[in-house]
């Protein structure tokens, strides 16, 4: 029998069937067409919806190896409402989920350091709140902005004796390390940082990078408990990308 007239046939055959048989028979022919079907068209609804849905930062700051859960959109929400941007296109965002171990070399840690190596590259990371000798690791290989540079003089004064300083000196000492091979270790190499970051006096070409987080400038980050009181941790600029709202950041932290 020729195909055409087998064709019709079956075409005829399923005019004639129960709706219930009808859906029977396309369910047996053309499950896995359906499934898959199926299956692209909600990775479409949801790529549309979270391309239209997502917005673009408007502040970015990471808080390393901090210890707070959840607690970054409470935080932000309240620093972003102290702003002008307009929260409904743009997004005011904390990381505190970047953690990665100061001494081990766990797969963990190798994937957290490569992705803030990244983000630093990218010129993703408006500001960075961390440990002391973690600041000191990055600080070596230049990642901060001068101070001076990015604050305004009423800050300048406002922050001066909270300053960290780096001496310009130390960066042709630290040549050999750049971000590739801190990118490609599994966590940074931390050498106990013995020099007195407060004494601009003792070094050669002293450049302010950050501020200390301490005494009198600790209270928000004390009270949602992002680290240990006794922590000795560091603000600093990555970028001037968006340094209005990391000045207006730094003084809601720290008032």
């Amino acid at each position: 029998m020729p195909v055409m007239d087998e064709f019709k046939e079956e075409r005829e055959s399923i005019k004639n069937k129960s709706f219930k048989e009808k859906l029977d028979y396309f369910w047996y022919y053309y499950k896995v067409h359906t499934i898959v079907g199926i299956f692209v068209l909600i990775l479409a609804i949801v790529f549309i919806r979270d391309a239209v849905n997502k917005k673009d930062y408007a502040y970015y700051c990471t808080f390393l190896n901090s210890f707070s859960m959840d607690a970054e959109t409470g935080f932000m929400d309240e620093f972003a409402k102290t702003t002008d941007v307009d929260l409904d296109k743009f997004e005011v965002r904390l990381d505190d989920t970047t953690r990665f171990s100061l001494d081990g070399y766990d797969q963990t840690s190798m994937a957290m350091v490569q992705r803030f190596v990244a983000m630093i590259y990218a010129g993703d990371i408006d500001n960075a709140v961390m440990e002391k000798s973690l600041f000191t690791n990055y600080a070596k290989n230049e990642t901060f902005m001068d101070l001076r540079q990015v604050l305004t003089p009423e800050q300048i004064e406002k922050y001066k004796d909270h300053f960290y300083y780096i001496d310009r000196a130390e960066f042709d000492a630290e040549e050999e390390a750049d971000f590739g091979e801190i990118a490609e270790s599994n966590a940074p190499v931390l050498k106990e940082d013995t020099v007195d970051r407060k004494n601009p006096e003792a070094m050669k070409d002293p450049i302010p990078v950050g501020i200390f987080i301490e005494d009198d400038l600790r209270g928000k980050i004390t009270e949602y408990g992002f680290y240990p009181e006794d922590e000795v941790i560091v603000f600093g600029f990555l970028t001037e990308t968006h340094a209005d709202l990391g000045r207006q950041f730094l003084d809601w932290l720290t008032d």
